[in-house]
């Protein structure tokens, strides 16, 4: 009782799955009960096996083609370090960093840059950079490390997020990486190497960020999340959990939020700053942001997750305008009208029923929260009737994302965990993967893998196909390790399309576009996001996996019109309507063309 106190007044959350399981399952309500066991769900052990987390009876277990492998020895300097040496226990080594998944030098393989995060110079009291690195693909899972040569270096300070976009519109990609006093911006120059610009000057702490068109004039404006207030001064004791005489990290409750920031970017490669109307200037403690559209009027909107304070939900009135509608669309807390410590974030269609909905990680002793897209800026909360609930390890949640992986026309969901406390008893804390059953349910999954059985201090996660396959990998950071490549080994009997756009009314990036998969009778959403995840940028290619039924009946008739088809609806107001020549390929999209 003494810890769960001591949690309750750090992190001012009083989650009710705290209390016994037979009042868990009252609270829950009849409706949840019927898709709930009332037996003890607390979450178990992560030295627990893999038959002890299931809790599914067995014959409500599907057959599950998912493995990954995660590749050894081919990413060397691919750490990312907090400085907790130094024992100063600064807030700021809390958070980790992330990596973006991009094709830099557009020789189609796709190329990884990773954050270094920092270091504190206890006698100049200052938090100094480590460089991180860019890691350039030659062949399938082979890498050089090329940071020194493309001149990426981060060392200016503590850096933390890499977002990856074409802000300048010049058909390489540029980075943003984000840090406890200055955003860092290198531009890609299309020759193999970056320059490193001042073209947003900004001395807050940020977490993440989110390029994306907020005016709809063709060119990435970009949305900057901030943290918290911690600073030299503002660094107070606090006992670990486990011991009273031990010092470990305080709560961010300890702190107060930092207010985000908006940047209009006037395509001369320059930002300025902005204040958007009804964008207010509210300190709270952010930590991840995806820019989308929502409501599905061709621009883009914006959610933001905060850290023990209410999500916020931005609707796009116009260019530079925005109504917040966290409450009122029920995505702002969990069903008990609480704020939770919320952290990555990602878009997809779960249920298939062409409405998009959103995903969110959050902190230990709080599920991770599902919002079931009813359409037109209104969610329901879907963690219980999906079985969320069921796959809980009490682990805190970093880096995610909604995709298919095993290629059977439903997106799975991936989450990366590690405790933030530095004492915690469970301080490393193994990946999930939660397979998707029919858009109706989830299950833990991958349970043969041994990277989803080894807990490890997670935080980043980037997805894409690194070898061209048509299966989804990962790319994820650890604190004070080395990241991880992820091959997804998968061996489902279904099909895949990939789709590369290019914005030309759009961004070039074509972040904000919907595209619709018909075949036969069946249809899939995606949606090309801006941010996302933790600290970490995907690749932009959009991926549809095709159920085995619909992949086979479609190759047997692939040349007859009508039989497979996509739709692309551009920011711009422009759609593209082209018939798919056949499946287990990618394609590429010019808009207008």
């Amino acid at each position: 009782m003494t810890t769960l106190l001591r949690k309750i007044s750090r992190r001012q959350s009083v989650p009710m799955w705290n209390t016994r399981p037979w009042l868990r399952c009252l609270l829950l309500g009849a409706a949840s009960l019927s898709m709930l066991s009332c037996k003890d769900t607390t979450p178990v052990s992560q030295n627990a096996s893999p038959a002890a987390y299931s809790a599914l009876p067995e014959n409500d277990k599907p057959a599950s083609f998912l493995n990954f492998l995660e590749v050894e020895g081919s990413l060397p300097q691919g750490s990312f370090r907090d400085g907790s040496e130094q024992q100063l226990f600064s807030l700021i080594e809390t958070t980790g960093g992330g990596c973006a998944l991009l094709d830099y030098d557009r020789d189609g393989q796709l190329d990884i840059v990773h954050a270094g995060g920092g270091f504190p110079d206890l006698k100049l009291e200052k938090l100094s950079g480590y460089p991180g690195n860019l890691h350039r693909q030659r062949n399938a899972w082979k890498f050089d490390n090329c940071g020194s040569e493309a001149h990426v270096d981060f060392s200016r300070t503590y850096n933390a997020a890499v977002i990856a976009a074409d802000y300048d519109n010049d058909g390489f990609t540029d980075l943003l990486v984000t840090g406890f006093d200055a955003l860092q911006c290198f531009r890609n120059q299309g020759d193999g190497t970056y320059e490193q610009v001042r073209a947003i000057e900004d001395s807050l702490w940020s977490s993440s960020a989110a390029f994306f068109d907020a005016d709809q004039d063709g060119d990435l404006d970009l949305y900057v999340v901030h943290y918290a207030d911690w600073s030299w001064t503002n660094n107070p004791f606090c006992p670990s959990q486990t011991d009273p005489n031990r010092r470990d990290y305080c709560g961010p409750t300890d702190f107060r939020g930092l207010p985000d920031r908006v940047y209009e970017n006037l395509g001369d490669g320059t930002f300025a700053q902005r204040t958007p109307e009804g964008l207010g200037d509210e300190a709270l403690r952010g930590l991840g942001v995806i820019a989308a559209d929502l409501d599905g009027d061709r621009d883009t909107d914006l959610y933001v997750t905060n850290d023990v304070e209410p999500n916020l939900l931005y609707r796009n009135d116009g260019p530079f305008r925005w109504t917040e509608l966290g409450r009122r669309a029920s995505v702002a807390t969990n069903d008990q009208g609480r704020a939770e410590g919320s952290m990555g974030v990602a878009i997809g269609d779960y249920n298939n029923d062409q409405k998009f909905d959103l995903w969110v990680t959050n902190y230990a002793d709080e599920y991770c929260a599902l919002y079931k897209g009813m359409g037109r800026m209104s969610f329901s909360y879907a963690t219980n009737a999906a079985r969320i609930a069921v796959t809980d390890e009490r682990s805190v949640g970093w880096g995610t994302q909604l995709a298919d992986f095993d290629l059977d026309g439903d997106e799975d969901i991936v989450i990366i965990n590690g405790h933030l406390e530095r004492y915690a008893p469970y301080h490393d804390q193994r990946p999930q993967l939660l397979e998707n059953i029919d858009g109706k349910y989830f299950v833990l999954s991958a349970l043969d893998s041994k990277f989803f059985q080894t807990p490890q201090p997670g935080r980043g996660l980037a997805t894409g196909d690194m070898d061209r396959d048509g299966r989804i990998d990962l790319v994820v950071t650890r604190i004070n390790a080395n990241f991880g490549l992820i091959r997804n080994e998968s061996q489902g009997q279904g099909a895949y399309l990939s789709v590369r756009l290019v914005g030309t009314q759009s961004n070039r990036d074509a972040i904000g576009t919907v595209l619709t998969l018909k075949v036969g009778e069946r249809s899939w959403i995606r949606q090309i996001a801006g941010g996302g995840s933790y600290a970490s940028t995907n690749d932009l290619v959009v991926h549809f996996g095709i159920p085995a039924e619909q992949a086979h009946a479609s190759k047997q008739s692939i040349s007859q019109p009508g039989t497979a088809s996509l739709r692309v609806d551009w920011p711009s107001g422009q759609t593209t309507e082209v018939a798919v020549p056949k499946l287990d390929t990618e394609i590429l999209i010019i808009e207008g063309e």
